[in-house]
């Protein structure tokens, strides 16, 4: 069975030759192949003969995330740099026909960038405008949301093209993803996350606007994604609405799950798997995640990052997600080769009594993580046919 073949049936919840095990993209990848798009994953998968997890980031340029991104053909910017108590900032001024949105970040010194760096909390390619710390976000009140639909740039035919050439040397070595952000995590980036909770019950009405802003967006480009490839799978990013950044189940059920089926019911008319993506704690979500008909849940980080209880999860969510990742990240890191093997294996074993579970990190894997340990955790799932359970 290819790997393709392999993760679909794990994805379906049916019976596929042994566990897939999967990489996914991280500062691991682009530090062991100097890139991390999707030709460094798809060569990772090769060097490492794991099966096929590739996604390709086609959200366009996002002004609201990243300080040099480029801005709508519709606006005019002014930017400077203002100093105050010796901290450096980013101004950017934004005029737009319904009016003007201002914003202020912080300019990370140098100093501290290096030790963000050495914490492996940003990359080596990353400098100190992009790295975020808002002091003004863009948008203030309701005011601002007409302006803020044209900060949002036009999807391209390049990006297209970025994703037809992934599916067409991906072939039969895994399933590609188109790769977004959540109407949450892009809501976050134009106003705060604080912000964001706190307007969820001060000012319901306004949160829904701000977030049907984004969704709207998203599901334009959905239905043109998977229209226009033959990408197997589109993955959203919904980390900023996980249980760790603050948001309680029914915040969750309020707010998020309507966004969440809206989109999986789209995805499911052109034929697509839904990836709903969480890095943080979960459990109590299971039940709304499962009736939300998503095809695919990850990463499944393990206590303390996390609270996922591998077993538990899938007893929960029985054949109707796939569950994906749960290793922990940290032990990839700093753990042996011999202690790697034996918490794959236990997450395995604990998940092989159930269908639809693919062997993963619980995150992406720090850069340095020994190959050894990569290799490890491969061999891991590589023991257990499924047939044999």
């Amino acid at each position: 069975m290819n790997s393709k073949a392999r993760l679909v049936e794990a994805i379906l919840c049916e019976t596929p030759d042994r566990v897939p095990v999967v990489l996914r993209p991280s500062r691991f990848i682009e530090w062991l192949y100097g890139r991390g798009d999707w030709r460094g994953q798809l060569k990772a998968t090769e060097d490492f003969n794991c099966d096929g997890f590739i996604y390709v980031e086609i959200w366009p340029p996002d002004p609201l995330l990243w300080s040099d991104a480029p801005f709508p053909k519709e606006v005019r910017v002014k930017r400077k740099i203002v100093t105050e108590n010796g901290k450096r900032y980013l101004v950017r001024e934004v005029k737009t026909p319904k009016g003007l949105l201002r914003e202020v970040r912080r300019i990370v010194d140098e100093d501290l960038l290096v030790k963000l760096r050495s914490m492996d909390i940003v990359s080596d390619k990353w400098y100190s405008e992009e790295y975020p710390l808002i002091k003004e976000y863009f948008v203030k009140d309701y005011s601002d949301l007409d302006a803020l639909e044209y900060l949002l740039n036009p999807f391209t035919g390049s990006m297209l093209k970025e994703l037809k050439d992934a599916v067409m040397a991906t072939g039969s070595k895994g399933i590609v993803h188109a790769s977004f952000p959540s109407p949450v995590n892009e809501a976050v980036h134009a106003y705060g996350l604080k912000n964001l909770l706190v307007a969820c019950y001060r000012e319901p009405g306004f949160v829904r606007e701000l977030l049907e802003i984004f969704q709207s967006y998203l599901i334009d480009l959905i239905q043109l994604v998977l229209s226009e490839t033959a990408v197997d799978a589109i993955h959203v990013s919904w980390c900023y609405a996980s249980l760790s950044s603050g948001w309680s189940p029914g915040l969750w059920e309020k707010y998020i799950e309507p966004l969440v089926k809206e989109q999986v019911e789209v995805t499911h008319i052109y034929g697509g798997f839904y990836h709903y993506y969480d890095d943080g704690e979960c459990m109590r979500l299971l039940p709304l995640l499962k009736d939300s008909e998503i095809d695919i849940l990850s990463t499944l980080p393990p206590p303390p990052l996390g609270d996922v209880d591998i077993a538990e999860a899938k007893k929960i969510v029985g054949d109707k997600i796939c569950l994906v990742g749960n290793l922990d990240i940290q032990l990839l890191r700093y753990g042996k080769p011999g202690e790697v093997l034996e918490a794959a294996c236990r997450i395995v074993h604990e998940t092989a009594p159930y269908l639809g579970f693919i062997l993963g990190p619980s995150d992406g894997l720090h850069a340095h993580t020994p190959l050894e340990n990569v290799k490890a955790y491969v061999k891991a799932a590589e023991k257990y046919p499924i047939a044999d359970h």
